[in-house]
This record gives structure tokens, sequence and C-alpha cells, in this order.
């Protein structure tokens, strides 16, 4: 028997699946089982980054909102913290997880992170 591994390093690509499906009938003396292709982003430490940087701004612009409407004043950033990153799925039923979630069978994926801001109220 062989056994076929892949995995894919590149996004979006269709030759891989039909390359694996087709050596299942080419080829009729020799037992093969494949399995389903895994898809890792290549470029998942410049994603984190600027998934942290917007969720970042979005926090900002909710607490300058929450403050505003109460007639108060935003004032210095006094702790932050960033917590685990969930790379679902994208439209999948994937569950976020407490340790983080790296999904590996879906090509396209969404990525979030959530971040902690305490900031100082003049």
């Amino acid at each position: 028997m062989i056994t076929v591994f892949f995995f894919s390093l590149i996004p979006f690509l269709n030759f891989p699946e039909k390359l694996i499906l087709s050596f299942k009938f080419l080829i009729s003396d020799i037992d093969i089982t494949s399995y389903a292709p895994k898809y890792y982003y290549t470029k998942l430490g410049d994603k984190k980054i600027s998934t942290i940087e917007a969720a970042s701004k979005n926090g900002l612009l909710r607490a300058e909102t929450a403050v505003q409407g109460a007639d108060g004043e935003l004032g210095e950033l006094q702790e932050t913290s960033i917590g685990v990153f969930q790379i679902l799925g994208k439209n999948s039923d994937d569950e976020y997880s407490w340790g983080g979630t790296l999904n590996t069978s879906h090509k396209e994926k969404t990525i979030s992170v959530n971040v902690k801001q305490r900031y100082e109220i003049k």
C-alpha cells in the first residue's frame, strides 16, 4: 500500500486536489490511500500583526465612543493584553477554543484576536 500525504502551502490552488484524485483512477494495481489536503497560510505572522493593529484601533474607537457618549474624556492607555488567535475556516462551524484554533481543512480562513485595553478616564 502507498500512502499519499499532501500539504498545500499555496491557498486557493485547486491543482493538488485534482492531482490526488487522479492518482486513484490512473493506477489500478496499487492500493492508494489519500488524505484531504491541509492548507496553511504562509504569511500568518504578518497577518497576526495587522489583526492586532486593527483590533487595537477598534478598541480605541469603542472606548472613545463610550466615554464621549457619557460626556467624558478618554485618558492614557493604562494596560493592554492580547488573547489567543482564532483561525477558523470561512463560513465553517469551527468553534473558538481557549487555547486558540488553527483550521487547516479550509482554503479560505478568518482570523480574530481579542485585545483588552484599559484606559484612564479624565
